[in-house]
Formats: structure tokens, C-alpha cells, sequence
């Protein structure tokens, strides 16, 4: 993921000012609109979290090409039925990863039996198809760092293949090197960047990978990665609780690696909602 230096925010923060004012393809603006949001009002997190995912869902369950051909489409008409297949297919993979997640978890969760957080700060989990999820510390939603890899799948010459990604602090691809180096012969081959990584290793090296992946995730991770501690601007007051905030936070962007967006802790006897677009 690339880091969202100065030069990246200036062109970022350009770009949506262009898309907001309507100069921008007919895909995008399909996209946007298929996704429910408003074209005059889009963020990066529109950008990251709405458009992006309909393009990938292509590439991961048909062709790429669909993504590709919604982009460079001058008609909006040809733009929008192409929006609305991305759509669709962005759906199905949503379903297949919420069924491979329930199921990781679950397996996942024999993982967590022991009280050390660097014990538990990597998991490995198979099954009969293969590695559904790798985890590292724990699940997002509980309030620890997301898994730090997703879907290996079993191959038809018996190796295993999949994609990685690594949560904040934990370089990915080092620590894939690190298994190779230590362990020659456990991973076939592998490649990335720190976020993100793929790799391929022999089925029957499933438990020594499994024992040198966590090794090396709890030598590189400090404890507030396995444990994950969040980290706040600060408490906001009362006349603070506002849409001006939200909309002062929300303006401030774009937010990405590198230049996380503001969070910030409210008073818990405040009795006024308070709805961002990014973390109050």
C-alpha cells in the first residue's frame, strides 16, 4: 500500500475535487452511483472502500476485463450496465468471504486458548480445501488487529496458493522472508510489499509454516500490534459533538497509510449522538 505522502494527498485531493465537480469518466461516476453514493460528495474512502471493491471483484471472480471495460466506456449507458455487473460480482465474492470468514473463525478460535498475546500472534488455519485464514493477534471487530492473511486455497499438484495482508506495524513480505530464510524449503516461492503478499509452499509443510509464520509475526510485532491498543487525539467536549466536527474531520482527508484519519474519545455521559465519516 502506498504511503500517502504530500505529493499523494495533493494529487488525491485533486482528483476528488475534479470527480466532485462531475469531470471525470462515465465508468466512475457509474460506480459511484451503483454503490449508493452521492458523485458531488465523494471521498477517498468512497474511492477505497465502494469503487475499488467492484473493480477487484472481477479480476477475483471472472476477468478483470469487466472493470476495465466500465473505465473506458464514453457511454453512459454501456458505463452503467457495467457498474451494475461489477456490482453484482461484488456481491458474490462478499458472500463467499463472509461464509470462508465464519468458518476461519471458528477454526481460528482454537488459536486463542492460550493467555500470551505473543503466542497467540499468529494462527494458520486449515481445512479439507486448503488454508481458509491466517490470523495474527485477532479479529478486527473484537478490537485487536485484523487477520494478517486471507485465503489460501489447496492447488491440484497438492502446493498451496494465496494472497496475504498484514495489519499496521507487522511488515508482511519481511516476514515471509524471515520464514524462507530461517526454514529453506518450507515456501516455494513468495512476493510483495508490506502490506500486502503472496505465496506458495508444499501442503505437507502446512505445521512447520504454521510454527515458523508465528515465530517470526512475534518477533516483529510489538505488543501494542498483537494487542491492539488504540491511540487517540484526544477527548472531545460537549459543543465538539457536532456535524461542523464530523464535517471539519471529514474535509480534513484524504486519510490513508501513513496519515491515518483523526480519532478522537467522547465523553460517555454525553447524551448527543454524534454520526462521522470518520471516527469521533
Amino acid at each position: 500500500m502506498v504511503t500517502l505522502d504530500r505529493n499523494n494527498r495533493v494529487l488525491v485531493a485533486q482528483g476528488l475535487r475534479r470527480i466532485r465537480a462531475g469531470r471525470c469518466v462515465p465508468g466512475i461516476r457509474a460506480l459511484i452511483e451503483a454503490a449508493g453514493r452521492r458523485l458531488d460528495q465523494a471521498t477517498a474512502a468512497d474511492l477505497g472502500f465502494a469503487v475499488a471493491p467492484r473493480l477487484n471483484a472481477a479480476g477475483r471472480l471472472t476477468d478483470m476485463s469487466v472493470g476495465i471495460a466500465c473505465l473506458l466506456a464514453d457511454d453512459p449507458v454501456e458505463a452503467a450496465q457495467l457498474a451494475g455487473q461489477l456490482t453484482r460480482l461484488n456481491e458474490e465474492r462478499r458472500e463467499i468471504e463472509q461464509r470462508m470468514q465464519l468458518e476461519a473463525v471458528d477454526i481460528a478460535a482454537g488459536c486463542a486458548s492460550t493467555p500470551s498475546a505473543t503466542s497467540r500472534s499468529a494462527c494458520v488455519c486449515s481445512t479439507k480445501a486448503g488454508i481458509k485464514e491466517w490470523w495474527t493477534g485477532g479479529r478486527q471487530d473484537q478490537g485487536s488487529p485484523a487477520s494478517a492473511g486471507r485465503c489460501l486455497r489447496a492447488g491440484e499438484d497438492g502446493s498451496l496458493r494465496g494472497s496475504a495482508r498484514s495489519v499496521s506495524g507487522v511488515n508482511i513480505r519481511d516476514a515471509l522472508e524471515g520464514v524462507a530464510t530461517h526454514h529453506p524449503g518450507i515456501i516455494v516461492k513468495f512476493g510483495g510489499h508490506a502490506m500486502a503478499a503472496g505465496l506458495t509452499l508444499a501442503e505437507a509443510n502446512l505445521d512447520q509454516f504454521r510454527a515458523a509464520f508465528a515465530a517470526e509475526i512475534a518477533a516483529r510485532a510489538d505488543l501494542e500490534t498483537l494487542t491492539g491498543v488504540i491511540h487517540s487525539d484526544g477527548e472531545l467536549q460537549g459543543a465538539e459533538l457536532s456535524v461542523d466536527t464530523a464535517r471539519i474531520l471529514r474535509g480534513g482527508g484524504p486519510w490513508g497509510q501513513g496519515f491515518p484519519s483523526r480519532f478522537s474519545t467522547a465523553n460517555s455521559r454525553s447524551s448527543m449522538p454524534v454520526s462521522s465519516a470518520t471516527s469521533i
